[in-house]
């Protein structure tokens, strides 16, 4: 894209694409993970773009009963992403929706995962940790510490981790305990 102001256009279909197809009301915080967890849109740029559709009335904030703000697509925006999302490249549309409702079928029951890269010794050149982490009902319940040797191998394990966490847990879960032999033959 060539324009900021294209690139705007851009985020806020985007927004309203994963919004519209996920379907259910969500909260502010959830809709901005959603958005730049496959880093395709920044913090920032997620936000001026949000608040700018919300002002459009492309969006709508309503209040739940137990006192949250949910945000919703109208019915504009809805037409604005059915209209448009073939302006987003598809393979870029099915990983983010897949994203997303992973991530939100997560959070449904209680499950949190982050994971963090910390360089070891500069100087030294000693390489960097990869601490991954999945979290339920603010309880552990997986966590793993490796250490690799490039900056290109921890981010590697940090995308693969945040892109299957539940299947991270189950595969090492799976070599521990010794229920699959297929990996060793």
């Amino acid at each position: 894209m060539s324009t900021y102001k294209q690139d705007n256009s851009f985020i806020k279909l985007f927004i309203l694409y994963l919004m519209k197809n996920i379907g259910i009301p969500l909260d502010y915080n959830t809709i901005s993970e959603v958005a730049i967890q496959d880093e395709y849109v920044g913090y920032f740029d997620f936000a001026q773009c949000f608040a700018e559709l919300l002002d459009a009335g492309h969006i709508s904030e309503t209040k739940t009963e137990d006192g949250r703000v949910v945000y919703s697509v109208t019915e504009t925006g809805e037409h604005v992403a059915e209209g448009l999302s073939d302006d987003i490249m598809v393979s870029i549309r099915e990983k983010s929706l897949k994203s997303a409702l992973k991530l939100i079928s997560l959070r449904r029951r209680g499950a949190d995962m982050r994971c963090e890269i910390t360089e070891i010794d500069a100087e030294k050149g000693n390489g960097f940790y990869v601490y991954c982490v999945i979290t339920e009902h603010k309880q552990e319940v997986f966590s793993v510490r490796i250490r690799v040797d490039s900056r290109e191998k921890a981010c590697a394990i940090k995308r693969n981790f945040m892109e299957n966490p539940e299947n991270i847990q189950k595969g090492a879960l799976a070599l521990l305990t010794g229920d699959v032999n297929y990996i060793f033959s």
